[in-house]
């Protein structure tokens, strides 16, 4: 299982995308709800990400991370 966060953004969504025609376990955290999420991604809302964020939850069973979030715009 990888997590990839920022699954909602640019360069997230084009990993996501990439990794899925790969055969990949996905899952994704986002800092809002999607209008389009992948089929086959877990996802999970994130809403804000401080030294005090529980990832119990999204990081569970996960092997692999791959920080693509950031503060745009």
């Amino acid at each position: 299982m990888i997590l990839v966060t920022g699954g909602s953004g640019f360069v997230g969504s084009a990993l996501l995308k990439q990794l899925l025609n790969d055969g990949c376990e996905l899952r994704a955290s986002a800092r809002s709800s999607l209008s389009t999420e992948l089929k086959g991604v877990q996802y999970h809302l994130i809403r804000d990400m401080t030294a005090s964020t529980d990832w119990y939850t999204a990081l569970n069973g996960v092997q692999a991370v791959v920080h693509c979030a950031a503060r745009v715009h």
